[in-house]
């Protein structure tokens, strides 16, 4: 498992959001022994900081009958030793709500970085702005499976219908929700 704050390494270019994310641990690891992983420009693959997210990842092996929880924006790689069910389950919830609201602007950010070309080739007509901006969001849900109107949809819904009394919602500083 790697830690959210090492994410960015991960990437063969780390200020690139975009650029490929490292393969998996055995194969990083066979590449860095044999001296390929460093800056690009120095002739190397990329990845130059493998080395210091190789030292600081967490490998467990889980037992049968036992359970792991991977925290939200936690890398991992699982890797089944015998023959096993596996469930999975991604929550969204209020801790992560921020981590995902963030992710929703960089995808929208690089999809409209992304579509420049048409961006161009629009700009000047009468309401571009308007067309660009629902393409950018159809590419995003077709990537995605979202975008901000289902983003939208989640929040007003979990607001109008929260999943748990409202006296038991910490830090409610503000009048009862409205139903």
């Amino acid at each position: 498992m790697i830690a959210p704050e090492d994410a960015s390494l991960l990437r063969q270019f780390p200020d690139r959001r975009t650029s490929e994310l490292a393969s998996t641990f055995d194969t990083m690891e066979r590449l860095y022994a044999l001296d390929e992983l460093g800056p690009f420009q120095d002739g190397k693959q990329g990845w130059p900081g493998w080395h210091h997210v190789r030292l600081r990842t967490y490998v467990v092996e889980q037992e049968p009958g036992q359970t792991i929880f991977v925290p939200s924006n936690w890398y991992h790689q699982v890797e089944n030793l015998t023959d096993c069910i596996s469930l999975n389950h991604n929550w969204c919830n209020s801790v992560n709500l921020t981590s995902m609201y963030t992710s929703m602007e960089e995808e929208i950010d690089d999809v409209t970085a992304a579509l420049s070309d048409v961006r161009d080739m629009l700009h000047g007509q009468s309401g571009w702005e308007s067309e660009f901006t629902a393409l950018v969001q159809q590419v995003v849900q077709q990537d995605a499976g979202w975008a901000w109107e289902g983003f939208w949809r989640m929040v007003h819904h979990n607001v109008k219908h929260p999943s748990c009394d409202v006296c038991l919602l910490k830090n409610l500083t503000t009048a009862p929700l409205a139903t």
